[in-house]
């Protein structure tokens, strides 16, 4: 049998679980005509009832919670078991416990698939485990305990065709508790939890801060531990965090792509927008930067919300973006040319502009109400004015127009001659370029160009 603290090295729990002594576990056996396995006792006093990696629920017979309770489910699956037993035996062969070689549900997946143990011996601990897919007459035994089965799957000697190819993701993984306290007892206990979470969020940062060189195994275990901290918040703003982490001069790059794959995880529904916030994080660190962008390009559902996540941040995160998008398309056109412009089209006007060699002539209509032709001469960084120490200090993307004909003047009594910035500070409503074709702005039919 597995012991606890093994089983521990793999499992992470975040709160302490209620421990039931051996009496009680006695009773409620013999209360409910049923045997349990000792590691699973263990696992239970030491976990309680909940999810390993937010996928793998353990039924608990101490929970309030019907949807984890073991005899409420047990009362269900069997049940469900014994009809389709009876309706296509040869589909599914097994007898229900307490039967000789009968089974005995204790767990479930997020994807439906149903844990059981066959009561292959008088003694618990030596019963078989069963794993049905959802849905499906495929099954899997093993001459395993279930922490056994467990260990293999972190250690990667045991292999489940009917989980998913990618889990469990990481060799060491959270487990999230289902709380069982009701009403104020149970909002005290999330918000306490909440709060130990949170104040190891700094610390956790500043360990990635000092590890992310990764030089050594002192430095990986330490790297891994603060993402699996963080990562257990199951908050996606805690992204900003993570991406602190990221070196361009890491020795270990393997490790360092765990922490891409945490972003990605962590990040959830609302995972693109803090990503993208989390580039001005990562500035220095540009080719990781770059990898996440690149995930992001080559993802064709991710590809499409990008836009809008852009479009919602602050300007500053958003030059980030954008700059860091036009650096990718000047160093790799043939491959993602199609797709920035996909992204940015619609999200940044000296984007459009930059397609455009210096000395390319366009019509500006500017919101001013004028209209002119300008001759485009550079684009270059920018500011807005303050020291960058200060407060509110900014830093965008600009072209410099040189007007040459004035079409319809303006409130701005703009003139021949003179010099126009045009940025995401100053842009104008439309522009078009020298063959008529519109590269900002929505589309009006009353202009021509």
């Amino acid at each position: 049998m597995i012991k606890e603290s093994k089983l521990q090295k793999y499992i992470i729990n975040r709160r302490v679980a209620e421990k039931h002594s051996r009496e009680e576990w006695l009773d409620v056996q013999k209360q409910h005509d049923v045997k349990f396995p000792s590691d699973y006792m263990e696992f239970i006093d030491s976990y309680g009832a909940g999810a390993i990696d937010n996928f793998l629920w353990i039924l608990s017979p101490w929970t309030d919670n019907d949807n984890l309770n073991f005899f409420v489910n047990m009362k269900q699956s069997m049940w469900a078991y014994h009809y389709l037993h009876k309706e296509s035996p040869e589909d599914y062969p097994f007898e229900l416990y307490p039967a000789a070689e009968g089974l005995l549900p204790f767990g479930l997946t997020d994807n439906g698939d149903e844990l059981y143990w066959q009561n292959a011996d008088d003694n618990p601990n030596l019963w078989k485990l069963i794993i049905y897919e959802s849905r499906s007459t495929v099954y899997y035994e093993y001459n395993l305990s279930f922490t056994d089965f467990l260990v293999g799957l972190f250690v990667g000697d045991i292999s489940c065709e009917i989980l998913p190819e990618e889990w469990p993701k990481y060799k060491r993984v959270i487990f999230i508790p289902c709380l069982d306290a009701a009403g104020e007892e149970k909002q005290k206990l999330t918000t306490l939890l909440k709060k130990e979470l949170d104040m190891n969020i700094e610390k956790n940062e500043e360990i990635l801060k000092n590890t992310c060189k990764l030089r050594n195994e002192y430095e990986v275990a330490l790297f891994e531990k603060a993402i699996e901290e963080i990562c257990s918040t199951q908050r996606a703003e805690y992204v900003l965090n993570l991406c602190s982490g990221f070196d361009d001069d890491t020795e270990d790059e393997e490790v360092m792509f765990g922490l891409v794959h945490a972003v990605e995880e962590l990040g959830g529904d609302d995972g693109l927008y803090w990503t993208a916030m989390g580039l001005e994080r990562m500035w220095r660190n540009k080719k990781w930067c770059k990898i996440l962008l690149y995930r992001i390009l080559n993802s064709d559902e991710d590809r499409i919300k990008y836009p809008e996540v852009i479009n919602r941040l602050p300007w500053r995160e958003r030059d980030r973006n954008i700059s860091l998008l036009a650096d990718i398309l000047h160093e790799d056109k043939e491959m993602f040319a199609d797709k920035i412009d996909e992204v940015l089209k619609d999200c940044s006007v000296v984007y459009q502009i930059n397609k455009y060699p210096n000395g390319e002539i366009m019509v500006i209509y500017d919101q001013n109400g004028a209209v002119w032709n300008g001759e485009l001469d550079t684009i270059y960084e920018s500011d807005n004015g303050l020291e960058d120490d200060e407060s509110g200090y900014e830093e965008y993307q600009a072209c410099l127009f040189k007007v040459i004909e004035i079409i319809k003047p303006g409130k701005n009594g703009i003139k021949v001659n003179d010099w126009v910035e045009i940025s995401r500070l100053n842009p104008p409503e439309q522009i078009f370029d020298s063959k008529g074709l519109q590269i900002w702005g929505q589309s009006r039919g009353d202009r021509q160009c």
